[in-house]
């Protein structure tokens, strides 16, 4: 859904120069067709959530444990998306606080590793993501990332390579998923790895998680203890993680 911007609204009246960039910008999504796997059109409910009122308030802290006042309508709305999280991808518990995918798999690395234990993902050139030990990334400048790929032949992950790996090294932690893989992510064989070697298995599956809420994927429920997901990409919401 693209939405230009009234000549008659309060944005248009406010800022003309502002309101016509997103014009254009509106103009070009709809007007292209856009192939970048991380984007996608939100509906006009998500654009008219969140540009509403929910924007002037702070919220840190948790549902019913917060550090402002006022957050009666907050919480309910927090909870709503915690309950909604929990059904679609059928697991206990959900934090959806995380502003990017990032920022969740940050987390992540601080809740399951010290700065300096070695951590294991898939490598950049193939396919992975940067948060999975890159050194441009902070998670490759804090840990000591080691990176395992692809058959060059099949293009598929090569989990004798992968637990060849995981054997020397001992990650604390295993990260599965990408931004580049067009194959079906075997979770259950991740998890045998993981398990073998005593590592944490984190599953990002950002870039699948419309996929796996529609059970077109794989879910990796019930393989990996830790799962991480954006909220926009193939589930189409607004921006942000879990």
């Amino acid at each position: 859904m693209t939405t230009e911007i009234s000549a008659e609204s309060a944005l248009a009246r406010t800022d003309p120069a502002i309101a016509r960039l997103i014009d254009d910008e509106a103009r070009r999504q709809r007007d292209s067709i856009r192939l970048i796997p991380s984007e996608n059109y939100a509906s006009r409910a998500v654009i008219e959530a969140t540009g509403s009122v929910l924007t002037n308030k702070y919220s840190e802290g948790y549902p019913g444990r917060r550090y402002y006042e006022g957050q009666r309508y907050i919480d309910q709305i927090e909870e709503l998306a915690i309950d909604r999280a929990r059904q679609v991808f059928h697991v206990d518990h959900a934090n959806v606080q995380p502003y990017s995918g990032s920022v969740a798999n940050l987390a992540v690395y601080l809740a399951f590793a010290q700065p300096g234990d070695t951590i294991m993902g898939m490598g950049l050139p193939m396919g992975g993501h940067l948060t999975h030990g890159h050194n441009v990334s902070v998670t490759g400048k804090w840990f000591r990332a080691v990176h395992y790929g692809v058959d060059r032949d099949t293009g598929r992950v090569d989990f004798d390579e992968v637990a060849r790996i995981a054997r020397e090294e001992r990650p604390k932690l295993i990260f599965c998923g990408g931004t580049a893989v067009p194959r079906t992510i075997e979770f259950d064989r991740f998890a045998e790895i993981a398990d073998e070697v005593g590592a944490v298995l984190a599953a990002d599956i950002a870039h699948i998680a419309g996929l796996v809420a529609g059970g077109a994927h794989p879910s990796p429920a019930g393989h990996a203890p830790v799962i991480t997901t954006t909220t926009h990409k193939t589930l189409r919401g607004p921006r942000g993680a879990m």
